[in-house]
């Protein structure tokens, strides 16, 4: 073989080599750019919430299930408590206007967490929704669970907080 075809060959070689090690470290560079450590801090601040989906009509007034839609300015403290103003309408039971509400969350390592509240007080139904945290917080996506209302939810993070 020549000095030239040993030369050309080695660095075919090389180029091979630096491929493959760039083919097989994308996924550890791809891991390491994501991994979110979160906490509740992560979505301290003021979120617009848009929600939708259905829930239990009160024997009252027909039982069943309604459709329902809302909206919601909802402020998290950063230490595991939130305050929101809602705007939430059934397609039977109407909606009430600017009605206040408060709970609790907690936020794992990995971005997902839950939330408790009772948005008609004390002898009102717990509301618990599962969340994850997407968009480094700027965004938050739920869903409500265990059994009752079957409500998702999509939060977006307003002002500069």
């Amino acid at each position: 073989m020549s000095h030239a075809n040993r030369l050309n060959s080695k660095r075919a070689h090389s180029a091979m080599v630096l491929a493959l090690t760039l083919v097989a470290g994308s996924p550890l560079l791809a891991a390491a750019r994501f991994n979110p450590v979160c906490g509740n801090g992560t979505i301290a601040g003021t979120y617009g919430i848009q929600i939708q989906g259905t829930r239990a009509v009160p024997e009252n007034l027909g039982g069943g299930t309604e459709a329902v839609v809302g909206v919601v300015v909802r402020t998290y403290d950063g230490r595991g408590r939130f305050e929101q103003v809602g705007n939430v309408r059934g397609a039977v039971t109407g909606m009430p206007v600017d009605a206040p509400g408060s709970g609790t969350y907690l936020i794992s390592p990995n971005c997902n967490g839950r939330t408790s509240f009772q948005p008609f007080g004390p002898a009102g139904p717990t509301i618990v929704e599962h969340l994850v945290i997407v968009r480094d917080g700027q965004e938050i996506r739920t869903i409500t669970a265990p059994g009752g209302p079957m409500i998702t939810g999509i939060h977006q993070h307003i002002g500069s907080d």
